[in-house]
C-alpha cells in the first residue's frame, strides 16, 4: 500500500471538504459533482493519484467561494470576498440546492442526462407536456 504524502494542496482540500460537510452537509461525492468531478476523482486527489489543478481550484471558487489563490498557495484568505446577497452567490446556492434535490430523487440524474441528449424540438415537446401537468 502506497503511503499518501500530504502535500499542502491536499491538506487544503481536506479543509475544504470538512468545511463543506459541516456547513452545507455535502459528502465527498456531492462536492465532486458540484464542481463537475466524480467522487472518485476527489478521492484520487486526496490520495495524490491525480493533481489538484488550477482548473479544479477555480471550480471550487465558482461553486463554493473558496479562493483559488488560497487553494493554490495557502496565502491570503480561504474565502473570496463577495457580497452576501450577490447574484452569483444566490445563483450558486440555487444550483447547489437543485443538485441536491436531483441527487435525492431516484433516477433524476439519469433523466436529466437523457434530456440533455435530445434535440431542441424534442425538448420543446417534453416541456409542453410537463407544463400541461403543472396547470
Amino acid at each position: 500500500m502506497k503511503k499518501v504524502v500530504l502535500t499542502p494542496k491536499i491538506q487544503r482540500l481536506e479543509i475544504v471538504l470538512k468545511y463543506l460537510k459541516e456547513t452545507k452537509g455535502l459528502n465527498q461525492g456531492q462536492v465532486g459533482r458540484s464542481i463537475g468531478y466524480s467522487g472518485a476523482a476527489i478521492t484520487k486527489m486526496l490520495n495524490g493519484e491525480i493533481s489538484i489543478t488550477e482548473k479544479a481550484t477555480k471550480l471550487f471558487e465558482h461553486a463554493h467561494d473558496i479562493s483559488s489563490h488560497w487553494f493554490q498557495t495557502g496565502e491570503e484568505e480561504m474565502f473570496i470576498e463577495s457580497e452576501p446577497n450577490s447574484f452569483n452567490k444566490n445563483k450558486t446556492d440555487h444550483r447547489s440546492v437543485l443538485l441536491l434535490k436531483l441527487e435525492k430523487r431516484k433516477g433524476m440524474i439519469k433523466l436529466v442526462e437523457a434530456l440533455l441528449e435530445l434535440n431542441d424540438g424534442q425538448v420543446d415537446a417534453i416541456r409542453r407536456v410537463v407544463e400541461s401537468y403543472l396547470k
